[in-house]
């Protein structure tokens, strides 16, 4: 448990102080929102693309879980399709119904 804690008070306390420092004004708003577009675009893809491609996939366990992943959204997919189509939408309402359930 203490683990967990301290995994993610780091968190909680960048958080407080960004809070903090956005209310009194230190630094400007300007600032907030170029530094908001920066984390955004960059920052956080970067972020991304660094864990995963650092990632050890060496472990047995990346193949059943490929294989759960993909059956859920082949599962999403066909079922939004048949009742999107079922329900009387028509094809590009049926096909936005699909891909908001593929992407989420």
């Amino acid at each position: 448990m203490l683990n967990i804690l301290w995994a993610i008070l780091p968190i909680f306390v960048l958080i407080v102080l960004g809070n903090l420092l956005r209310r009194n004004g230190i630094p400007s708003i300007e600032f907030w929102n170029l530094n908001d577009k920066l984390v955004y675009w960059v920052l956080f893809p970067s972020l991304l693309f660094y864990k995963t491609s650092t990632t050890e996939l060496a472990g047995g366990f990346l193949g059943p879980l490929a294989a759960i992943i993909l059956t859920g959204l082949v599962a999403a997919v066909v079922v939004s399709l048949v009742l999107g189509l079922a329900l009387g939408f028509n094809r590009p309402q049926a096909t936005s119904i699909l891909q908001g359930s593929a992407r989420h």
